[in-house]
């Protein structure tokens, strides 16, 4: 009874912020367009290739394009769409929900900008975005119709309420689709034309920072990216410490452990595992857009299902290893060969046996998986890099 009030009472105490936030009408500014995304650097990778394309098109010639984004995120949209996007608007997504004055400015800002044009293509709609989508008043309010496994079930209709349109792309009956193609289906019913796009790509200006981290950049190397969002996901440091000695004594490669600042314990914990002596711990030290680049030149990456897997991808890596326990099969990796050929998974026994049944695979899948990513062993790793390997020598 004590939970319940409480939580009554924060709940009302967020409806009081926010409708605060959101009172009074803002001027609007004519020529003005707001694209909100606010989830994961993987699924902004996924995503940012259609900003341009927007950009590009006719209808929206001259409007001044502002970007909601999370700021995990910053440091590659901030190189990657300096020629798109005129102004960011930074959000941390979890000071969102802890600090109520910092909803409240965040909130009270949009509707300050008078955006005449709001833009949200994601198909797992979030509570923040959907209530800055809310907060702009924006005459037109487009958002994808998407599911509600990010929101309530009851909250779900309340919250396409905020939009003046909502895209379907389920049209064609498929619910399980790569996010890719998804982000496309999206762009194309929205522009009503179809867009010649095959893959997500990031081009980058430069490769200068690669000499900061690797010893001899004249020499090959491996990059390892063992951090993952959900402890479930992570593959453990045994095994990754066992593929950095296989790369290392095998190949004779460099192997950097990238990652972010909380990564930073475990890739030690890595190293002191690894007997090659050749791994070098850089979690922390890099930004997306110095990732980006690290993997450019890389010779193969080994990774969790995280966010290197799609820079990888996108910056055209000979070869990708992605250890990946099956969560929403077929949405995320693994890719379609006709989107990037080189990404390939290794998967637990379980799902590696079904594995020629992509549809059962989907919707077994399709909202996680419990299967234990540390049944995969070493081994099956090191098999898959050795034909990545023998691929690139000859």
């Amino acid at each position: 009874m004590i939970k319940l009030l409480k939580s009554f009472i924060a709940q009302s105490i967020r409806n009081l912020i926010e409708n605060a936030a959101m009172s009074g009408v803002a001027s609007k500014a004519p020529g003005t367009l707001l694209i909100v995304k606010l989830d994961g650097i993987g699924d902004y990778v996924l995503f940012r290739n259609f900003i341009e394309i927007l950009r590009k098109d006719e209808r929206y010639k001259g409007y001044k394009f502002t970007l909601c984004a999370s700021l995990a995120v910053k440091s590659l949209a901030c190189e990657t769409e300096r020629d798109t996007i005129d102004e960011f608007i930074w959000v941390d997504n979890k000071r969102f929900y802890s600090n109520y004055f910092y909803r409240f400015r965040v909130l009270r800002d949009i509707l300050r900008k008078g955006f005449e044009i709001v833009i949200h293509p994601t198909y797992s709609r979030e509570y923040i975005a959907d209530k800055i989508v809310k907060a702009s008043k924006a005459p037109v309010r487009i958002g994808n119709a998407g599911d509600s496994v990010n929101v309530a079930a009851g909250l779900k209709a309340e919250f396409d309420g905020y939009y003046t349109g909502l895209v379907n792309t389920e049209s064609d009956g498929r619910v399980m689709k790569f996010e890719f193609h998804r982000y496309k289906i999206f762009f194309e019913t929205l522009l009503n034309k179809k867009i010649d796009i095959a893959r997500p790509f990031i081009n980058l200006a430069g490769d200068g920072c690669v000499s900061r981290f690797v010893p001899d950049a004249d020499k090959p190397y491996a990059v390892v990216f063992p951090g993952a969002m959900l402890s479930d996901k992570r593959w453990s440091h045994e095994y990754f410490a066992e593929v950095c000695d296989f790369l290392a004594e095998k190949y004779s490669l460099t192997v950097l452990i990238a990652g972010a600042k909380s990564d930073e314990e475990f890739a030690s914990k890595i190293i002191e595992k690894s007997k090659s002596g050749k791994a070098i711990n850089i979690a922390g030290k890099t930004k997306l857009f110095e990732l980006a680049a690290l993997l450019a030149k890389a010779s193969v990456l080994v990774s969790n299902d995280t966010c290197a897997v799609h820079i990888g991808a996108a910056v055209d890596m000979p070869g990708i290893v992605c250890v990946f326990k099956g969560n929403h099969f077929g949405r995320f990796v693994p890719y379609p060969p006709e989107v990037f050929k080189n990404l390939h998974c290794v998967f637990p026994q379980e799902l590696e046996k079904n594995i020629n049944n992509y549809e059962y695979l989907e919707r077994k899948y399709l909202f996680g998986s419990e299967l234990d990513i540390n049944s995969i062993a070493a081994d099956k790793v090191k098999k898959m890099i050795a034909e990545i390997m023998g691929r690139a020598v000859k």
